[in-house]
């Protein structure tokens, strides 16, 4: 009969390496966090000028074009906080907020902003429960 303990035991001492799975960040290039910010800057000019619809698809398209990202944590705050300020619509603005609240988001400060107007959102909407 075979030794069971010897056939086992490195399957056991490996475990815990199979177990546990390294945390990856993906991240995009910097080439397209540069174009990502070049972006949002236009969005941001053409809010400047009164051009609100047009700033809001630059900003959704850097959601869309970079998924990979940290910019697009900025694109969808400016998203959400255009969506609860300007036009109401704290369904949507709630979305966004989520989206930049998520672990992935590696700026702090702005993952707390993002988890506050959340609940402002809950909030605004008459949703208390």
């Amino acid at each position: 009969m075979i030794n069971l303990n010897r056939l086992f035991l490195p399957l056991l001492l490996s475990l815990p390496l199979f177990a546990q799975s390294p945390k990856t960040i993906e991240r995009g290039s910097i080439i397209e966090d540069r174009a990502a910010r070049k972006l949002l800057q236009a969005g941001d000019s053409r809010l400047e000028v009164g051009e609100n619809e047009k700033a809001l698809e630059i900003w959704e398209s850097v959601v869309e074009r970079y998924p990979r990202s940290q910019i697009r944590f900025e694109a969808h705050l400016r998203l959400a906080d255009h969506l609860l300020k300007e036009i109401k619509d704290f369904d949507k603005a709630r979305l966004h907020y989520e989206a930049a609240a998520v672990e992935t988001n590696e700026d702090d400060e702005k993952r707390a902003y993002a988890f506050l107007n959340t609940g402002a959102c809950f909030y605004e909407a008459g949703n208390y429960g």
